[in-house]
Parts: structure tokens; C-alpha cells; sequence
């Protein structure tokens, strides 16, 4: 796996070869230039979420991924890092219209929930509401996997609201910083 590129310090009188300079300049700053990111979006729902379980959000579209976190065939509730540092994660969702229970959403990684990743509600009626989760810093080393979970306690199984681009459930990651 790839690793964060690093500045090299240079002494007075060296002379910087194009080696040097690909791997110590270019590639850091070109690093900086485009860092990690993605987001994805399930266009298509999956099966109906079981009442008062928490369940992870599986993400058939991809809108960008260009550090290959994600795949659509395989884990696809997933974003796997490919660099150690800090990420920004942040997403949402809306279920099928129902007025009864709780809608809750949460982040976790490799099983565990993140602090301060979740986000609850109550629907109120039965229109079609939408759920932001708050965005939040998260740390992952290299192979960390980080998911987007939802849960609803209607008494009945509900499934993610898929119908309208602007309720997709969605799920973004963004690389910050080493």
C-alpha cells in the first residue's frame, strides 16, 4: 500500500536530480493537490432494514473514489484507507416514509462506533425525512475500514429512500492530514 509522500531537507551545494525532485517536490505536492477522496451514493435500495438493528449502508454508485477506497462488487458498505491520517467523514440518508420509531445513522470503524459520528431522529409523520450525519474527524491507519450504519425501530423492516438523487444515502471520506 502507498504511503503519505514526505519532503526531503536538502543540504547547501546539492544539486537536485529529476529522481530527487519527482519523489521529494512533485510528488508531495501533487499529494497535496489531490488527496483521497470519495463519495459514493446507493442508487438502488438494499433489503430492508431489520427494526431496531443496526445495519451497514451498502453504496452501489461511486461519484468519486480516487484512492480506490471503495469497490462496487465487494464490501461495498466500505471505504478502506489507503493512507494513515485523519479523514473527514460525513454522509446521510432518509428511509421509507413511516411515522413510527427512531431513525438513527452512525459511523464506525473496523466494528467499533466513532465518537460523536451519529445523528438520531424522530420522523414525526410519514412523509420521506432526511438524515445528515454530522460530520466528523476520524483517524485511520492504512487498511482501517470506516462504514456508514443505519437503524430504525418502526416494529417493521424499512428500507433507505433511493426514489430521489437529493435523499440518496450517501457517504463521502476525505483525506485532511498525516
Amino acid at each position: 500500500m502507498p504511503s503519505v509522500p514526505i519532503t526531503r531537507v536538502f543540504v547547501a551545494g546539492e544539486v537536485v536530480l529529476a529522481g530527487y525532485f519527482n519523489t521529494y517536490i512533485s510528488g508531495p505536492v501533487n499529494f497535496l493537490l489531490s488527496p483521497p477522496l470519495f463519495q459514493g451514493r446507493q442508487t438502488t435500495a438494499q433489503t430492508a432494514l431489520t427494526t431496531a438493528t443496526f445495519t451497514a449502508i451498502l453504496f452501489d454508485t461511486e461519484d468519486v473514489d480516487s484512492a480506490n477506497g471503495h469497490s462496487t462488487s465487494s464490501n461495498t458498505s466500505r471505504y478502506t484507507a489507503q493512507y494513515t491520517g485523519w479523514y473527514r467523514a460525513g454522509g446521510g440518508m432518509a428511509f421509507a416514509g413511516n411515522a413510527t420509531g427512531r431513525r438513527l445513522s452512525r459511523f464506525i470503524v473496523n466494528t467499533s462506533t466513532v465518537v460523536a459520528g451519529s445523528l438520531s431522529g424522530n420522523p414525526g409523520n410519514a412523509a420521506v425525512i432526511g438524515y445528515a450525519l454530522r460530520p466528523t474527524l476520524v483517524f485511520l491507519n492504512q487498511t482501517d475500514f470506516l462504514e456508514t450504519f443505519g437503524f430504525q425501530d418502526s416494529g417493521s423492516g424499512l428500507q433507505p429512500f433511493v426514489t430521489n438523487p437529493e435523499y440518496q444515502p450517501s457517504f463521502n471520506v476525505e483525506f485532511i492530514s498525516a
